[in-house]
């Protein structure tokens, strides 16, 4: 291959592993305002069919449930009464046609005249390219504190 033609080559494995990247961060960034309008059928669309939403307190699998849990009576509540998830913005490492991102994110909930932090967590989500483009196969949420849950979910996903 000529010098340009290595040069080329090189350039597009950039430009591919980039717009990988970009779409893996708009993904993420997506969830917070799918879920905080309410809408039901969006937000799990950016998990595969079987995906898996593991959350402290449970694990919901497939995009039935993970609407249904949006359909439920808590959180269309918090919508009604104001509601937004704030999406860090992920680190991502793209291995192929896998990755994974981990990012923080805050809960925020309208408390009379003001907001209260309702939850703050650090998430991992683990991708698959698909034909429809990078989708969520899992999401791992863990609240931040002393039992060192969420820092050990960062490193292992940072060493894995």
């Amino acid at each position: 291959m000529s010098g340009t033609g290595e040069r080329l080559a090189a350039l597009e494995r950039r430009l591919n592993a980039a717009e990988d990247e970009l779409a893996i961060i708009r993904l993420v960034a997506s969830y917070g305002p799918l879920v905080d309008c309410g809408n039901t059928q969006l937000a799990p669309s950016l998990f595969t069919l079987e995906g898996v939403y593991d959350v402290s307190y449970s694990r919901i699998v497939g995009h039935g449930p993970f609407s249904e849990m949006l359909q439920g009576e808590q959180h269309q509540q918090f919508v009604k009464d104001g509601i937004a998830h704030v999406m860090g913005l992920p680190w991502v490492r793209v291995m192929g046609d896998r990755a994974i991102a981990i990012n923080s994110t805050q809960l925020y909930l309208r408390d009379g005249e003001g907001y209260s932090i309702f939850r703050v967590a650090q998430n991992e989500w683990k991708l698959a390219r698909t034909s429809e483009g990078w989708k969520v196969t899992e999401r791992t949420n863990r609240l931040i504190g002393p039992d060192g849950d969420a820092v050990g979910l960062l490193r292992q996903a940072i060493n894995g």
